[in-house]
């Protein structure tokens, strides 16, 4: 009986380990990653396309590695809101327009701001999030270009 016993707790704690192991997100390497170009600087972004991938965005997340950043792509171009629900660090919205153009930003976003939401200043069908001050230390601006380049 105390064998029986030991066995279903183990199995317990192992099924619990596996389970929290998978809840965590992956790590940004392990992702669907693009290089995008914006005005003169280079990053590795990870895209989202799925609503259930989109609601989630870098919630949960610790941190975002420099020089790497989160590309939402919406099936048409609209008027979104973003919050900072279950986020850990402040972040840029950077707004793309379907052409690839920068249509505004949202700088120093902090997770304090949540229930705020933050909506596109246009019709946007592209969001990228990155570290906040990304914007101002490269000089983003409304009507850069944005460059996707899916091999990497």
């Amino acid at each position: 009986m105390k064998n029986f016993f030991l066995l279903i707790i183990g199995t317990v704690i192992i099924v619990g380990s596996i389970t929290l192991v998978l809840r965590d997100p992956a790590s940004i390497k392990y992702q669907n990653l693009v290089n995008l170009n914006i005005g003169s600087t280079s990053l590795q972004v990870e895209v989202v396309e799925s609503k259930q991938s989109i609601s989630k965005g870098l919630s949960g997340r610790k941190s975002l590695e420099e020089g790497t950043g989160m590309l939402f792509s919406f099936s048409e171009s609209g008027i979104y809101g973003f919050w900072m629900r279950e986020m850990y660090f402040p972040i840029d919205i950077i707004w793309i327009g379907e052409s690839f153009e920068v249509l505004g930003t949202e700088n120093w976003v902090s997770p304090e701001t949540f229930p705020e939401i933050f909506y596109s200043p246009e019709k946007t069908k592209y969001v990228l999030e990155v570290n906040a001050g990304f914007a101002e230390k490269n000089g983003i601006d409304t009507r850069d270009m944005v460059y996707l380049n899916t091999n990497i």
